[in-house]
């Protein structure tokens, strides 16, 4: 399952809740009357390269404080399952980063996303001999909350903990694993659907739930059927099947225009591949017909030499004009005039000269 791009979606839309529920003292700081700012392509300039597997969402934003300062936040959710050494030390570049780049202090805070109830990893450092460097960040484990109290929580991103506690800890493809989660999917879109959230709000909750919570399409079926006849058809609205719907289409549209943009690449390539081809072929090309060329013309200079001398001894030195005749005569005339050499005809029969 890949939790990426509902993670990164959903924080989009749902900070103010996120931050209200995992760090309660800041949210209590931040002048929200302000829109937080996004702060993504800065994120991207210095991200560390991980290696492949690890799974986490970063989010970087600017929020407006209550006292007038400004500040940037990074909330970095680690969405993996298992123990990860590299962990603490990523955060601490993260930090380190940012700050050398664009001087400016962040609030680094982790969220781990994932089962493992000791593992909980909260700084880094390094140093000796008086010298030390250290970071320490806020971590909340998405585990510590009980699931009796996110259930009675109005706060919508009780639902989104919900749903991913769920979905990794019910991931599989055996039919115990899929009726389970498919019944908790049920569950909380429900939840989604019946409580006072807007209408922004219970889409994008709908959404998330849909995608790290999938399900065979019959159970999905199902599953929608039985919330149409208890929500009705008004709070169904948001997943009628368009969700997934879009997302196949989304799926379809992307592998044509896959296909397309390999097409035109390899169109493309083809053309440089042709070029590069033609070019090689038209060196190897122009190299034999040079060989060719040099060949003939060789064999032409020494034709005219050979038939020179015969003149020359025959008839003495060769006249400008028959000098003129016999380099602008090709080898089958050379050939013929030698013939004729050895007959009686004078010079001017053999090689006619110009009236």
């Amino acid at each position: 399952m890949e939790y990426d791009s509902p993670w990164k979606t959903i924080l989009d839309h749902l900070l103010y809740h996120c931050l209200q529920m995992i760090n309660h003292d800041l949210f209590n700081d931040i002048d929200w009357t302000v829109d937080p700012i996004f702060l993504d392509k800065e994120l991207n300039k210095i991200a560390p390269k991980h290696k492949v597997g690890n799974r986490f969402v970063d989010k970087l934003f600017q929020i407006q404080m209550k006292n007038g300062e400004t500040k940037w936040v990074l909330l970095h959710i680690e969405v993996q399952v298992s123990y990860d050494s590299g962990f603490p030390e990523r955060m601490f570049i993260y930090n380190y980063r940012i700050y050398d780049k664009y001087q400016q202090r962040v609030i680094s805070m982790a969220i781990m996303a994932d089962l493992d109830d000791v593992w909980r990893p909260d700084s880094f450092s390094y140093g000796g001999y008086g010298s030390n460097m250290s970071l320490n960040y806020k971590v909340v484990k998405l585990i510590d909350y009980e699931e009796e109290k996110l259930i009675q929580s109005e706060n919508p991103f009780a639902i989104v903990i919900l749903a991913h506690l769920n979905a990794i800890k019910n991931a599989g493809d055996d039919e115990t694993q899929q009726t389970t989660r498919a019944r908790a999917k049920k569950n909380l879109l429900r939840m989604a659907l019946t409580r006072n959230y807007s209408r922004d709000q219970i889409r994008h909750l709908t959404l998330f739930i849909d995608w790290v919570m999938n399900v065979p399409e019959d159970l999905d079926n199902q599953l929608k059927e039985d919330l149409h006849n208890e929500v009705g058809e008004k709070k169904m609205q948001y997943i009628t099947g368009w969700e997934r719907r879009a997302k196949k289409a989304g799926r379809r549209e992307g592998m044509l225009e896959g296909e397309r943009k390999g097409m035109l690449e390899g169109e493309r390539k083809g053309k440089l591949e042709g070029r590069r081809e033609g070019k090689l072929e038209g060196r190897r090309e122009g190299k034999l017909e040079g060989r060719r060329e040099g060949r003939r013309e060789g064999k032409l200079e020494g034709r005219r030499d050979m038939f020179l001398r015969m003149v020359n001894r025959k008839f003495g030195v060769v006249p400008d004009w028959a000098l003129t005749k016999v380099n602008e005569a090709d080898v089958k005339q050379l050939d013929r005039w030698s013939d004729l050499l050895f007959t009686d005809k004078p010079l001017e029969e053999i090689i006619k000269p110009r009236a």
